[in-house]
């Protein structure tokens, strides 16, 4: 029982709704390495805090993430796992620990995973998508452009050396 600005009130803890916290994982920080240090870009935490794709361009390729459990559960049994898509589809346990460094990565689509150890369910999981530009030079637009000029210079060759022959005979 309490007493409220409408009045005395009764309250019974059988009709209390209770909602579980969805998010058991979340990831919280987000550093690029730079000269053996790891410096913090705003920019990418917001990324981060709203579930966004996370864009680097290819010298931003090692980074560190930092990750929070939420669920008092999950703390006591600290039975962590990750693993990086489009490397390993393979888990690997990293128990109590809350960061995850990765080094030289090749450009790609990385997606990020966390679970817990035995549960099943998506509420056990942290999922940040990662992706790292390739340089300018491996885009295909480059690629195209210089197949292009290479056909460009054999045909030139070619027509130039049938006009010196035609211009000897």
């Amino acid at each position: 029982y309490f007493i409220s600005t409408i009045g005395f009130q009764k309250l019974s803890i059988d009709n209390l709704d209770i909602q579980k916290d969805s998010e058991n994982l979340l990831f919280t920080d987000f550093s690029l390495s730079q000269n053996n240090s790891f410096k913090t870009d705003s920019l990418i935490k917001l990324q981060l805090a709203n579930n966004e794709v996370i864009t680097l361009n290819h010298t931003q390729n090692s980074f560190k993430i930092n990750f929070a459990v939420l669920n008092s559960e999950i703390k006591s049994s600290q039975n962590l796992l990750y693993r990086l898509r489009n490397v390993t589809e393979e888990w690997t346990f990293i128990g109590k620990k809350k960061s995850l460094d990765f080094s030289y990565l090749e450009p790609g689509v990385y997606e990020i995973e966390i679970k817990t150890r035995g549960c099943k369910s998506s509420d056990c999981r942290a999922v940040q998508i990662i992706e790292i530009s390739p340089p300018w030079w491996q885009n295909l637009w480059v690629r195209i452009l210089a197949i292009t000029l290479v056909l460009i210079v054999f045909i030139a060759i070619f027509r130039w050396r049938i006009s010196t022959l035609q211009k000897h005979k």
